[in-house]
């Protein structure tokens, strides 16, 4: 794959080409037998496609999700859609004519009711369902606020980057009923009885597809009668699916229904523990345990369900957690996802200053190693979850790789869910960019995902396999490397600025990451994380930040600054070759001819060690830190 530069050239040079059909409409469509054609040779392709090839995804225009009421678009076919504009205020009507296919996005193709077609593509949509199930052939979907594309190639379509914009209905609905469809009527599914619906889900349920029990028990309640007694079993039956998703808050929406009518709902009561519990709101759930074991003392699961949330109200008020049983149940998974609770020590939210935003500033003096926080991540993809793809963004020049891709789709559908989290979210630096902008208010029917995959940019961590010195998600890393890191978005510490010379240190158990003081530290000290290898050299350090756009002060950097660009050079010189020459040579010869290993080793480091002298530099002196390990190893 080319170099990022150079794909950010050819990728401006596409967006000035898009940019020059803005608002006209394409000159050649192509014929619906063709179109459908070669989609079919690419779902073909998607079958056999290698694991290892990278693939690309292109963000070359950036806008936000429709924020209206589907009551006040207005419908428009696809042959008045012009090219390179979101069509505010309209949306589409279409239904499916193919299977989907995916590589990066999900693609398939859409007629309207007039019988024109065109490719739609489908970006950020829920990682956790296979995307047969997320746009089958013969949906009928509406697409609000549509986007018409045109690629550097001529080629057209439809693109979709919020899940929100998207609306699918039955075939029974009256906006499809009521127009005639040029290339035949779609079958009109069969209105079932809430009994039928039920039954239908729990089959659906039993098979652990859990979307289409949703789905099926939604379709009951919404056909029946206010006083039909199968409602509050289907929704019974839907809180069960939702909390299989992590859909806490419609689970808990239709508990609660359930409880208005019947507190003593014993099922009902123990599926809102579980959704307080997913949502993290230990005291709401142990509220709800307490009544559940009031009125059945002798249930197990709400026995075991109140051990687990005292056990996590612990973790949260006191910081106390068992790490060796954290360890152990990482070690169960090459994915953890442990299940504990964040607590959050001695430390605030603080604004620090124009330039450098809010940090985190300690409330109390704290001893050298004490615990300051244990932050779960919010959203976290290991590499065995992604795929490999580069993501390049031609507004903001920032190139991700595929854990980015997941990480953003995980967050969408989480906060497109429980929409109660997304304060919490939204709070965090999402670029220089959007300073100035205010942070929008996501709902189930609007989140921006642009917003959404800026923050998980910035804020994204390395999470390393063994916990020690992890670091911030470099552009570079990708599957087909050797780095095994995970990529997590912690929401606390995404607060902590960045200093070479960090004054905490963080560690990570599976999903779960540990800050603590790496010194004695006092009141109102602001807490500092490296966002990059403190052995790195000041010019690969300084690349490692662009994208964050600040310039670091801390002692390391005005050192190096101070010191002449030719010393450094030097110094850099001496330690790639150190890299790539005696970092390996010596383990090789070591056995062979120690003396002559040492020896050249040693004058390796005398070298380095004379560039510091040159400059007449006494502290800081890490280019010999590497080379010093591996002499005593």
């Amino acid at each position: 794959m080319e170099n990022t530069a150079e794909f950010l050239i050819r990728a401006a040079i596409n967006l000035e080409t898009s940019k020059s059909m803005q608002g006209k409409k394409p000159t050649h469509r192509i014929p619906r037998s063709q179109l459908i054609q070669i989609h079919d040779r690419q779902y073909s392709y998607e079958n056999d496609c290698q694991p290892l090839v990278a693939h690309e995804r292109i963000t070359s225009f950036v806008y936000s999700p429709c924020t209206q009421p589907l009551s006040c678009l207005q419908r428009i076919p696809l042959t008045d859609l012009v090219l390179e504009t979101v069509h505010r205020g309209k949306y589409l009507l279409l239904r499916t004519i193919v299977h989907p296919k995916k590589i990066v996005e999900i693609k398939t193709v859409v007629e309207d009711p007039n019988g024109d077609v065109e490719v739609l593509e489908l970006y950020n949509q829920n990682p956790n369902r296979s995307h047969k199930d997320i746009i089958p052939n013969n949906s009928i979907i509406i697409l609000k606020e549509p986007y018409y594309k045109i690629s550097a190639q001529r080629e057209t379509s439809l693109r979709c980057d919020h899940p929100t914009d998207l609306i699918f209905l039955d075939t029974n609905n009256s906006m499809v009923q009521d127009l005639n469809w040029k290339t035949g009527t779609p079958k009109i599914h069969k209105i079932l009885t809430a009994a039928e619906y039920k039954t239908l889900g729990n089959d659906y349920f039993k098979k652990g597809k859990f979307y289409e029990a949703i789905k099926a028990y939604s379709d009951g309640i919404s056909s029946s009668e206010t006083s039909d007694p199968e409602i509050s079993l289907l929704k019974l039956n839907r809180s069960q699916a939702h909390l299989k998703v992590h859909h806490f808050e419609g689970a808990l929406n239709d508990c609660q229904d359930i409880l208005k009518n019947d507190p003593s709902n014993i099922k009902a009561l123990y599926r809102c523990v579980k959704a307080f519990y997913g949502l993290e709101n230990y005291d709401e759930a142990l509220v709800q345990v307490k009544k559940l074991l009031k009125i059945d003392l002798k249930n197990v699961d709400g026995h075991r369900e109140l051990t687990s949330i005292v056990t996590r109200i612990e973790e949260k008020r006191k910081g106390l957690y068992n790490f060796n049983q954290m360890i152990e149940e990482a070690k169960k998974s090459s994915t953890p996802r442990l299940d504990n609770a964040s607590y959050v020590g001695p430390v605030q939210i603080t604004e620090i200053s124009t330039e450098r935003g809010r940090g985190l500033v300690l409330t109390e003096d704290v001893r050298k190693g004490q615990l300051l926080l244990c932050s779960k991540a919010f959203s976290i993809t290991y590499p065995t979850e992604c795929s490999q793809v580069y993501h390049f963004n031609a507004v903001t020049k920032l190139v991700e790789t595929g854990d980015h891709g997941v990480n953003t789709a995980q967050v969408i559908n989480k906060l497109q869910n429980n929409p109660s989290l997304s304060s919490s979210f939204f709070q965090l630096y999402a670029g220089q960019h959007r300073i100035g902008e205010t942070p929008p208010t996501a709902t189930a029917e609007a989140i921006d995902s642009f917003w959404v995959s800026d923050i998980c940019s910035m804020n994204t961590f390395g999470v390393s396999e063994d916990g020690v010195n992890p670091s911030l998600i470099q552009p570079t890393k990708s599957k087909s490397s050797k780095n095994t890191d995970a990529a997590g978005l912690f929401l606390l510490p995404s607060f902590i600025n960045h200093a070479c010379c960090e004054n905490v240190i963080r560690s990570y158990i599976g999903d779960m990451m540990i800050v603590r003081a790496a010194y004695d530290l006092t009141q109102g000290t602001e807490l500092f994380l490296t966002y990059a290898d403190i052995l790195l050299q000041y010019e690969e350090r300084t690349k490692c930040l662009d994208k964050h756009k600040f310039i670091c002060t801390c002692t390391l950097c005005e050192l190096d600054r101070a010191e002449p660009a030719a010393i450094r050079r030097k110094r850099k010189l001496l330690l790639d070759k150190y890299q790539e020459k005696y970092r390996f040579i010596m383990l090789e010869q070591i056995n062979q001819n120690p003396e002559k290993a040492i020896g050249d080793m040693l004058k390796m480091m005398t070298n380095i060690e004379y560039t510091y002298k040159e400059s007449g530099r006494e502290k800081y002196r890490l280019g010999l830190i590497e080379p010093l390990m591996a002499l005593g190893k």
